[in-house]
Parts: C-alpha cells; structure tokens; sequence
C-alpha cells in the first residue's frame, strides 16, 4: 500500500464477502446507508459505458481524512447535511 496513512480511515478492502474486509465495515456500511438515504446523499455505484466508476463509501475509523479521523475543520463544507457523509470514490477504466 503506497498511502497507510489513508489506513487508518478507509477501508483497504470495501468488499464486505471479503474475509480480508475489516471487522465492523459491514455494520457501519448499513447505519451509513441507511443515514445517508434519509439525507438524499447518493451511495449507489454508477458507472458509464466507458467503464468510469464513482460510489460513497463510509470512513471507517471517524469522519475526515486526516491522520485521526478527526475532521480539519468543524465548519459543514456546502450543503452537507453533517460531516460524516463518507468518501466519494471515483475510479478509472482497468485496462
């Protein structure tokens, strides 16, 4: 992993039939979901035919990217409902 400091936050593996995902991912993937679909925040994957790929997922480990979880600032940034709305992913075409 080029980025452990982005472990501390994130889940390495998202996949929650994975034996490698960690342990309380699933449990806080549904209180996150459920959360988010009260507040309108979109979570599903989409995709388009060129195979780019964008999803929410939860922080695992608090609600910021910084090296506790902790959030930088406490000021909401835009029109977020709260500070815990997860980390939008995009991801590229594998070729």
């Amino acid at each position: 992993m080029s980025h452990p400091e982005l472990l501390r936050t994130i889940a390495e593996v998202e996949d929650t039939t994975d034996p490698r995902c960690p342990p309380g991912y699933r449990e806080k993937l549904v209180a996150d979901e459920a959360r988010w679909d009260e507040q309108g925040l979109p979570y599903q994957l989409i995709a388009d035919p060129e195979g780019w790929q964008i999803v929410r997922v939860p922080i695992v480990n608090g609600t910021s990217y910084t090296m506790t979880g902790e959030p930088a600032s406490k000021r909401l940034p835009g029109q977020l409902p709260d500070l815990d709305v997860g980390s939008v992913e995009p991801m590229c075409p594998q070729d």
